[in-house]
């Protein structure tokens, strides 16, 4: 979902991945849309408390459309880290506009894929939000 728009402004992304070789294809990815090295993190398994203190570190998070963040999601939120996410169709991909409308937070919700990417480099870069 993270374009090469939102990955050329990205300053850290931390990713959790379960398998090295998928490591090495989403940096050489990452790299081919112009993500600068170094900007892409990947970490391990984490106790919860150092688990939600992360994402405190994330100017954004950046929801998956097809199975949305559930409980991390609600981690990330609950650090204080804004989340942007796009509804689908199915119940697993509509949990974080759920989560995101409860809080009071609509204008996180895209409303295609150009928003998404408009409203996450905006939040990645605008350091008064």
């Amino acid at each position: 979902m993270a374009s090469g728009r939102i990955l050329r402004f990205s300053s850290v992304s931390f990713c959790n991945f379960p398998f090295k070789v998928g490591e090495a294809n989403i940096l050489v990815a990452a790299q081919q849309m112009g993500c600068r090295p170094g900007a892409i993190i990947f970490s391990n398994v984490a106790a919860k408390e150092e688990h939600v203190r992360r994402g405190q570190l994330a100017d954004v998070c950046l929801d998956t459309p097809l199975c949305n963040g559930h409980t991390t999601g609600m981690d990330v939120l609950w650090a204080g880290t804004p989340m942007v996410t796009l509804a689908g169709e199915t119940l697993a991909s509509r949990v974080a506009s759920s989560q995101l409308l409860t809080l009071g937070c609509p204008e996180l919700i895209a409303k295609d894929r150009a928003d998404y990417e408009k409203i996450a480099i905006r939040l990645g870069t605008d350091k008064e939000l």
